[in-house]
């Protein structure tokens, strides 16, 4: 009898990468602060491509500057949590929307604070990619690797499609922290209505309404955040 040939299911090789990329996608349903979100995304990548450590930074419009928002991985003592535009890749990479690859930081002169930093790491390969959604230009995403040339065109498929997932879930979470923010504003002018129609006297309305108007008042002024 003759023998019939053997039926593999072989599993893709690139299906853990495809199953981490909807993990990120998932992250833009549900509802997480933005630090977690950061942390679980940059779990997520871990999957898609190998990195020493990885750095979310957004754009400050009000200082135009890059500012980190995450250093996932093993930590970089001494990498600067902001710096401007021109003086970083994440800036060349946010302000021209290009993607920015250094396959062997040795002899690289651009950047200096930044990538001497990466260099005393043992980095080599430096690989920058736009946080971009249709709406808004929100930052870059860096990934560090102590290889040489570490990211290949397979692998820089798979960043570009998390960058854009990942774009669009920082944009989604900071879009329910405004609507957050603007019922509390309006819960606050609601008070401020009972307040009036409630309260006769102007000397015990002055307190109550100066209160209220402080609840009111624009969250830039009681605190930083860009998203």
């Amino acid at each position: 009898m003759q023998s019939r040939p053997a039926i593999y299911s072989e599993e893709p090789i690139e299906s853990g990468r495809y199953e981490a990329l909807l993990e990120i996608a998932d992250l833009m349903v549900r509802h997480r602060s933005l630090p977690e979100l950061y942390h679980e995304m940059a779990l997520g990548l871990r999957k898609v491509a190998d990195f020493k450590f990885l750095n979310f930074t957004l754009y400050y419009p009000e200082n135009k500057v890059m500012q980190l928002h995450l250093l996932g991985g093993e930590p970089a003592s001494g990498f600067p949590t902001e710096l401007p535009l021109e003086e970083s890749p994440t800036g060349w990479s946010w302000q021209r929307q290009q993607e920015l690859m250094f396959q062997n930081l040795e002899g690289e002169v651009r950047f200096p604070r930044e990538l001497e930093v990466l260099r005393a790491k043992g980095i080599h390969t430096y690989y920058v990619l736009p946080l971009t959604t249709g709406e808004k230009r929100l930052g870059a995403l860096g990934l560090a690797s102590v290889k040489i040339n570490a990211y290949q065109e397979q692998d820089r498929q798979f960043l570009r499609r998390g960058a854009e997932l990942i774009a669009l879930a920082i944009e989604n979470a900071g879009t329910r922290e405004a609507l957050r923010e603007e019922k509390d504003r309006l819960r606050a002018l609601v008070d401020i209505n009972r307040t009036l129609a409630s309260r006769l006297e102007v000397q015990s309305l002055l307190p109550l309404i100066s209160e209220c108007v402080t609840r009111v008042a624009p969250p830039r002024l009681r605190r930083s955040n860009p998203v």
